[in-house]
């Protein structure tokens, strides 16, 4: 991928013809609240236990057991980024985040993710895909170490 070919594909992913197909694993627009919720079943019970862990811990360690040879390179992103059975693995990509730390970036800049050391979970999202490969996480990677930063006060 380069720039060229990123932008042509953000174009057709903000187009309303593409936000009306179901393309599995490509057009999923959502809300952070939702994602951000979503992540947080994955980690535990919800509103005082009202809503109920939807994997259970043995699951999940499947989930987020690196599938990913030591130094391999994401094509994509052109980084060295872990996954396990679904998801990223943000260990080494977002340290601050703590042991077994997990989620997905979205093309554009949009991140839905579970931090378990912290008990939390977070996502953004955005109106308009819009940027490059390598300025993705420029939109939401400051927001997080704030939070983490308060977190560990």
């Amino acid at each position: 991928f380069n720039d060229e070919s990123l932008n042509a594909m953000m174009n057709f992913f903000n187009d309303i013809s593409s936000h009306e197909a179901e393309i599995p694993a490509g057009n999923g627009i959502s809300n952070a609240y939702s994602i951000a919720r979503l992540y947080s079943l994955l980690i535990g019970d919800v509103d005082h236990g009202k809503y109920k862990r939807i994997l259970n811990e043995q699951i999940m360690k499947l989930a987020t057991k690196s599938n990913t040879p030591d130094g391999e390179l994401d094509l994509f992103s052109q980084t060295h980024t872990p996954f396990g059975m679904g998801f990223m693995l943000f260990d080494k990509t977002f340290p601050k985040l703590g042991q077994g730390s997990f989620g997905h970036l979205g093309t554009g800049g949009s991140v839905g993710l579970a931090a378990p050391f912290y008990n939390l979970s977070f996502a953004y999202v955005m109106n308009r895909m819009e940027g490059t490969i390598s300025d993705a996480n420029n939109r939401f990677e400051p927001m997080l170490t704030k939070i983490i930063d308060k977190l560990n006060k």
